[in-house]
This record gives structure tokens, C-alpha cells and sequence, in this order.
């Protein structure tokens, strides 16, 4: 029962941390680290069972992490992608 609450709770608080230390950054070096990081999060899907679908979806995060250095909107599709 407990491993099952730290598993919901686990994500949500990291989230929530990340989140708060996001907020210390000054504009625009938050868009780009932002960028960085959905960049980053899209790497680790390579060697994650997807198969060939690991490319095209490396592929496709690495476009928008670009796109997200100059619109909010491409980061919120790349953490939307990480998430999915």
C-alpha cells in the first residue's frame, strides 16, 4: 500500500520541486533551460523499448525543444510529449 502512495506522491513532488526551481530563473534563461530539459527528457526515451519509434520520437522532441527557445507554446507540447 505504501509503495503505491510514494509512486503518486514521488512525481507530483517532483514535479512540484522542479516547478519552484524554475521559478528562481530569470527570463529568457528559463525558456532555454526549459528547452534544455524537454530536450533532455526526449533523449531518455532512446533504449526504452520503443524500437524504431524511439527515433522518430527523439526526433520529433529535438524539434520542438528548438521551437521552444522562442514560444512557451512548444515547451508546454514537448512536456505534454514527456508526459504521454
Amino acid at each position: 500500500m505504501h509503495l503505491h502512495i510514494l509512486q503518486i506522491l514521488g512525481p507530483i513532488l517532483g514535479g512540484i520541486l522542479f516547478i519552484c526551481a524554475c521559478s528562481l530563473f530569470q527570463e529568457p534563461n528559463r525558456q532555454n533551460f526549459m528547452a534544455i530539459m524537454i530536450a533532455g527528457a526526449g533523449a531518455a526515451y532512446l533504449n526504452g523499448g520503443l524500437g524504431k519509434w524511439e527515433f522518430v520520437f527523439t526526433t520529433l522532441i529535438t524539434y520542438v525543444a528548438y521551437r521552444g527557445l522562442r514560444s512557451y507554446n512548444f515547451i508546454g507540447v514537448g512536456w505534454l510529449l514527456h508526459t504521454g
